[in-house]
């Protein structure tokens, strides 16, 4: 005769049913613990935590430094305006929460860790909402993958990223349809049935603009992996009918595996193998932070550290760098033979969409940095950054009530206070622009002229052989064995 244990009360049955004698305070004891030991191992929770510091460490070893650029170049103001603008958008109150929470990739192991929490609460909701069965529970960390791939893949993009909830809102989506999966499998009652109705009318808002998609406004390659997010979640559904009203059925567990496992592999070719880890794409954001602050020599040490060969952008800012600190000659810079970077899969990269504003500042060419910034803010947001360089050439044009207006937008965001705190006592006081080194310095090169430069896409000649260019007097200065002031 066969037994099986009781969980409820620990007494032993026999396979006919007949209730046997309870067990003793001890053996009740060692059997609880037997039974919770031969307990079928719920493997995905442990995956999926794994998945998730793996994703952790892959951002912060390889993607820090664009982690900072994310929040630089996303828009979020704390005032009203900015929310009735997302809220008149299609997914209106989860765009004004993803811009929210990019705004913590100012630091980065902050912003990665609410990032992973979100992923963490996603699978777990998803997860407890479907209970799917061992042979399909790996489809359960699957999203964070393709989740991954925006980060590990975006380089030259940031730049051109018109939605600013670029990054934040699959993950959102994701996070309310799973709790929607856990309220339609888990919850009775018309009250949370209504309930659940409330919360999908204030996500998708407004209807009228339910036919335009979010991210019409990005290049088709770039939504790649929300595609894919979609057909994993679809899959996840699907394995749920087929544990249900299928079960045991192995052809069918077959037919999602072999569906699954090609998107797997290609969602870890995409997010593991092919991470952009261009070093001179970060060394240009890290040099760019460095310009603002006015540390030259942070910026001449970054190019000389470089492993591969300078950019443009980079062989640019060395050079402005080497002139404000007085050290420019013919053997260090002067050169346009830096390197135009691309992407494989990429956009076009222009100097002037990407580091031409600041160079223009730096050289400076006050009007053709304010113009150039402020296209760009027009067309792809008024980011932190475009704000900082706004107000930077609103200073030196003495433009005060300009000045004003972009102090009061950076004091509206949640890290880039300090910065606008730290400017606004000078406005109307040009006298105190030394006490700034980005100030000063440009200050003493300012074109005198009010002029603007030819609009063109391929800046860097222009800067190197314009008449007026500080690199080029400097150049003639030290052929001609004279000393150029300013």
């Amino acid at each position: 005769m066969t037994y099986r244990l009781s969980k409820l009360n620990c007494v032993l049955f026999s396979s006919d049913g007949v209730r046997e004698h309870p067990l003793s305070p001890f053996f009740k004891r060692d059997i609880h613990d037997i039974y919770h030991l031969m307990r079928p191992i719920n493997y995905p929770l442990p995956l999926l935590f794994a998945v998730l510091c793996y994703a952790a460490i892959t951002l912060l070893v390889y993607q820090q430094d664009m982690l900072f650029a994310i929040q630089d170049f996303s828009v979020w103001q704390n005032g009203t305006d900015f929310l009735r603008s997302c809220i008149s958008r299609p997914y209106g109150l989860l765009q004004w929460s993803a811009c929210l929470l990019t705004q913590f990739f100012y630091y980065p192991w902050l912003g990665v860790a609410v990032l992973m929490c979100v992923w963490g609460i996603s699978g777990y909701i998803t997860h407890r909402a479907l209970r799917l069965p061992q042979s399909s529970a790996w489809l359960i960390p699957l999203p964070v993958f393709c989740l991954l791939i925006p980060f590990t893949q975006m380089g030259y993009w940031l730049y051109i990223v018109k939605l600013s909830a670029f990054w934040y809102l699959p993950t959102l989506l994701w996070l309310w349809w799973s709790v929607m999966l856990w309220l339609a499998f888990r919850i009775e009652g018309k009250t949370l049935k209504c309930g659940a109705c409330l919360l999908w009318l204030c996500v998708i808002t407004p209807w009228n603009g339910l036919l335009v998609h979010p991210f019409d406004s990005i290049d088709a390659f770039m939504y790649i992996p929300h595609k894919l997010l979609i057909v994993v979640l679809a899959l996840q559904l699907v394995a749920k009918y087929v544990a249900r009203y299928y079960s045991g059925h192995r052809r069918l567990d077959t037919m999602i595996a072999s569906l699954s496992i090609p998107i797997l592999g290609f969602a870890l070719v995409w997010s593991v193998m092919l991470n952009y880890r261009n070093p001179s794409f970060h060394s240009e954001l890290r040099m760019e932070r460095m310009a603002e602050r006015g540390d030259w020599q942070a910026i001449i040490g970054e190019t000389e550290r470089s492993a591969r060969k300078p950019t443009l952008n980079m062989i640019l800012l060395r050079d402005l760098s080497l002139l404000h600190t007085g050290r420019l000659d013919d053997d260090r810079g002067l050169s346009c033979d830096g390197v135009r970077p691309d992407m494989l899969h990429g956009p076009k990269v222009y100097l002037c969409y990407t580091g031409g504003p600041m160079i223009y500042y730096l050289a400076g060419y006050v009007c053709d940095a304010y113009r150039w910034t402020l296209e760009n803010a027009v067309e792809y947001g008024y980011t932190p950054q475009r704000l900082r360089i706004l107000l930077l050439c609103a200073m030196q044009n003495h433009e005060w009530d300009l000045a004003r207006k972009y102090v009061r937008l950076l004091r509206q965001t949640f890290f880039h206070r300090d910065f606008a705190d730290s400017l606004s006592p000078l406005i109307g006081h040009p006298e105190r622009f030394s006490s700034v080194p980005i100030l000063h310095a440009v200050g003493k090169i300012k074109q005198k002229e009010t002029r603007l430069m030819p609009a063109v896409v391929f800046m860097e000649p222009l800067i190197f052989n314009d008449n007026h260019s500080p690199l080029k007097k400097h150049r003639q200065c030290h052929f001609e064995g004279k000393q150029l002031t300013y």
